[in-house]
């Protein structure tokens, strides 16, 4: 999961799935990490070339 959005939250997300659901890789933007390991995007303002820069798997 890639979270683009306010970061302060996106703490308390990864924090959160680290509890609920440990087997979600999380990720801060702009810590991509391998764009192709990327299945979930939750964005504000998503990045206009997030699907090439993340080929996000369907």
């Amino acid at each position: 999961m890639l979270y683009k959005a306010d970061t302060e939250r996106g703490k308390l997300w990864a924090r959160l799935l680290a509890q609920k659901a440990p087997e979600i890789p999380f990720r801060l933007w702009p810590d991509l990490g391998d764009p192709a390991t990327v299945r979930y995007l939750v964005a504000w303002q998503p990045p206009v070339d997030v699907m090439q820069r993340c080929p996000i798997s369907k």
